[in-house]
């Protein structure tokens, strides 16, 4: 039974009794007085007054507590408002940004690709995937992308799902692209941009892109942001965001034909597993943290272990602790998350 209820009940009793006494006072003391022990009728009724007190107490306690509880709930519920407010907004400003930026002459596309200062070329071609790499041997892709229709390169953009897809989770203009201006302007203006050849690993404790490295797996994506922020001090170095990596699946797609595998061993990922336009580990290893946002949660991309999920699709957590994400532990992704970076000058 409710208490307010139980409450309600003792008191009119209470209330009821008090009034009977009073109204009935010469024929109460009457029979008060022929009571062999007072004392007892005394205690009981001070026990059911002090009750009564206590039930008031607590209700009155709930009470406040409930208005507070109801403060706190509108008071979280416009700052909620302001921020999804201000999210959208956010939102609509890359959509104006890029709608602008996409719209301006950059002039031709077929300069090769700038090779970073301390980077050397090392292996492929424009088309097929051109692969740099610095003084320690940490190699990048070069990704062409231009802001026109072209047959040969891709337009710079992000993308809801591709032909090799069936799903997309979340879509492209729900996500917020996070430090997306200079990395927008940098790409059009040079024609592309590189995005590490592999999943970021660790090799004597320090980040790198190489071949056969151990992937650097089980991270929040504010982990990811701030280890590559300093790798480089002459040019950008980000985690990659959603037209970076939309627009090298779409390149990537327009030359293979991507295929769904299984995970193998997930206790010993290394990075060089499988190969697409000089590009590793899209379709295998792990998923991949990206810059987009979508409202108060990360979003991730890349393959999965299940079926259903396909490399574009979008999916969102809350960036906590991975031993916090109640949403993959059925599925075994704890472990899965990795992260690759975008560099541009």
């Amino acid at each position: 039974m409710n208490s307010g209820v139980v409450i309600i009940c003792i008191s009119i009793a209470v209330i009821s009794l008090i009034i009977y006494i009073i109204k009935n006072k010469q024929g109460f003391n009457k029979k008060y007085n022929e009571i062999k022990n007072k004392k007892i009728v005394k205690i009981l009724f001070y026990i059911v007054v002090i009750f009564a007190c206590i039930f008031y107490i607590k209700y009155i306690y709930e009470s406040i507590m409930q208005i507070q509880e109801n403060v706190k709930f509108f008071e979280s519920s416009k700052e909620n408002q302001k921020f999804f407010e201000e999210f959208d907004k956010n939102l609509k400003e890359e959509e104006k940004f890029y709608n602008d930026i996409i719209e301006k002459d950059y002039g031709e596309i077929s300069k090769p690709p700038y090779i970073p200062e301390g980077f050397e070329y090392v292996d492929g071609d424009i088309f097929s995937g051109y692969v740099i790499q610095d003084q320690d041997r940490n190699q990048y892709v070069w990704i062409p992308c231009t802001n026109k229709e072209n047959d040969e390169i891709l337009k710079l953009e992000k993308r809801d799902f591709f032909n090799f897809a069936n799903l997309t989770s979340i879509r492209n203009y729900e996500c917020l692209d996070m430090e997306y201006e200079e990395f927008l302007k940098s790409a059009l203006t040079n024609g592309g941009f590189y995005i590490s050849r592999f999943e970021l690993g660790k090799e004597n404790n320090k980040i790198v892109s190489k071949l056969g490295a151990k992937v650097w797996y089980n991270v929040t994506r504010k982990e990811a942001i701030e280890s590559v922020k300093n790798m480089y001090t002459n040019i950008n170095c980000r985690l990659i965001n959603g037209y970076a990596y939309d627009t090298a699946l779409a390149w990537i797609k327009k030359n293979n034909n991507i295929e769904i595998k299984d995970y193998d061993d997930l206790k010993n990922i290394t990075c060089g597993r499988e190969k697409y336009n000089n590009i590793y580990d899209l379709t295998d290893n792990v998923m991949e943290i990206t810059l987009e946002d979508l409202y108060d949660t990360i979003v991730y991309r890349g393959f999965s272990n299940v079926e259903e999920l396909r490399l574009n699709n979008r999916y969102n957590i809350e960036d906590k602790e991975i031993n916090n994400y109640d949403d993959l532990l059925d599925q075994k992704l704890i472990n899965l998350l990795a992260f690759r970076t975008v560099i541009y000058k």
